[in-house]
């Protein structure tokens, strides 16, 4: 566990919840994060449904290299949220504040699993692809003012988990950018056209 921990602050970035401490007590595992004053994405929508695209883009930015990062580490982030992304009041910038112990531990687990590690054991975990969705589904919500969850993105957009490459999967590719536009132009007629 505290070789994950270390793992992690060598993600360190100013948009990414700083690391204070890891370790193990009393047989509980502690993970002690640097506070973040600030509002949450969550926050901000319900007071602003529609924040500016400039805004919105300006997150997606800052929050890809954080993944990045992570996902090189082998740490998956598991639940992204507009609850889990706070936007710190000094500074403006965004900042994933909330690391849990489980994305740690699914790290350790694929790690000591390896090549051992079976497919159906691998599909009951969390995937960089799984951080992906999240984070596409964060965005839309904010460009539409609707919060969805994974689960809802998933439901809403099923092209997402298409196969890439597959004829099917290029089939449903063109209805979700279709549906995505759709939405989009309901909200910001203008953006459908910068983001084609």
């Amino acid at each position: 566990f505290t070789h994950q921990a270390s793992r992690l602050a060598r993600c360190a970035s100013p948009n990414l919840v700083r690391v204070i401490d890891g370790f193990e007590e009393g047989g509980f595992l502690y993970l002690v994060l640097e506070p973040v004053p600030g509002q949450t994405l969550a926050d901000l929508m319900a007071e602003t449904p529609l924040p500016p695209e400039a805004t919105i883009f300006s997150f997606l930015r800052q929050l890809v290299p954080v993944l990045d990062r992570l996902h090189h580490e082998g740490i998956v982030h598991g639940a992204i949220t507009p609850h889990s992304l706070v936007v710190r009041e000094d500074t403006g910038d965004l900042v994933l504040a909330d690391i849990s112990l489980h994305a740690l531990m699914l790290a350790q687990s694929t790690e000591l699993d390896g090549a051992e590690t079976s497919p159906a054991h691998a599909a009951a975990q969390f995937t960089p692809q799984h951080d992906i969705q999240a984070t596409a589904a964060v965005v839309y919500s904010l460009l539409t003012g609707t919060f969805y969850t994974i689960e809802e993105w998933r439901s809403r957009f099923p092209a997402t988990n298409a196969t890439l490459g597959s004829e099917d999967g290029m089939s449903q590719d063109i209805v979700f950018q279709a549906e995505l536009h759709t939405e989009l132009q309901r909200h910001r007629p203008h953006l459908p056209a910068m983001v084609s």
